[in-house]
C-alpha cells in the first residue's frame, strides 16, 4: 500500500527533559506537530482503507523532498534546482526516518 504524506520533512531533534511540574522528557515544538500530523494522515488513511494496525514486521520505502535553502547564492541555487549539486547539511536521513516511523507507530 502507498501513503503520500504532503508535508516538509522534520527531524527527530533531541528529547529535552525538564523537571517542571514533575521530571519528564518531550520532544521540541516543531518535532512534536510533525508527528501529529503525519499520525493525522495515517490514520486517516487507514480507516479510509478499513485497515487495522498491522502486526510483525514491515519494509518501509521512504523519499524526502527539502526545499532549496534561503541562505544560498543564486548561483548556487540554479545549482542545486538543476541536481547539479546537493545540498550538504545536518540532519542526516537517519534523524528524519526517525521522526516519521515514531508518528506511525501503533498506526501502520
Amino acid at each position: 500500500m502507498d501513503f503520500d504524506f504532503d508535508l516538509e520533512p522534520v527531524a527527530q531533534a533531541r528529547t529535552r527533559y525538564t523537571s517542571r511540574p514533575y521530571p519528564h522528557e518531550y520532544d521540541p515544538t516543531e518535532v512534536k506537530r510533525f508527528k501529529r500530523q503525519v499520525n493525522a494522515i495515517a490514520t486517516q488513511k487507514m480507516q479510509q482503507l478499513g485497515l487495522e494496525p498491522l502486526d510483525g514486521a514491515l519494509e518501509v520505502k521512504m523519499t524526502a523532498y527539502r526545499p532549496i535553502q534561503k541562505s544560498v547564492s543564486k548561483i548556487e541555487h540554479a545549482r542545486r534546482a538543476t541536481g547539479m549539486s546537493l545540498p550538504v547539511v545536518k540532519p542526516n536521513a537517519d534523524n528524519y526516518i526517525k521522526s516519521f516511523l515514531d508518528a506511525l507507530n501503533g498506526v501502520i
